[in-house]
């Protein structure tokens, strides 16, 4: 499976995922992936500790969709290989929340404070792996400001 470029060749694989992508099929979460699971039935596992879908995929020949930092270091680590799938894939929205009313607390601010830190001085990183990946992450803050 190292040679496939596209989902369709991609139809008798085994999948091990976070979350099931079949059925879902409003606007918000329809993708190629949840089009490609439609369309042909993939054997799909369900795991929602990363620890055992990363041995799953070091020991079997099970596939999986992660973020690219984490492929970067399983290559590595593992010696596994990524393909690189043509079919546009959903780009995944992360957000931090909470209530409008309450103020938040200092080890949220200082966790969010962090967080911006990282992401602002990973940009501009030595390293092309760590600065690519924090350079496809878009920020956008309360007031509008774009990071």
């Amino acid at each position: 499976m190292a040679e496939c470029r596209t989902l369709q060749e991609l139809k008798e694989a085994t999948w091990i995922l976070n979350r099931d992508f079949a059925g879902e099929s409003d606007g918000v979460v329809q993708s190629a992936f949840s089009d490609y699971c439609s369309r042909y039935a993939p054997r799909i596992h369900i795991s929602h500790a990363s620890v055992i879908a990363t041995n799953l995929i070091a020991s079997t020949d099970f596939l999986s969709l992660m973020p690219w930092l984490l492929a970067e270091l399983l290559l590595v680590k593992d010696g596994l290989c990524v393909l690189p799938i043509r079919d546009a894939l959903p780009d995944a929205r992360i957000s931090i929340t909470h209530r409008r009313a309450v103020p938040l607390g200092a080890a949220a601010k200082c966790f969010i404070d962090a967080t911006m830190a990282v992401i602002r001085e990973s940009g501009n990183s030595t390293d092309p792996a760590k600065r690519r990946f924090f350079r496809a992450i878009e920020c956008l803050l309360d007031d509008g400001e774009t990071i």
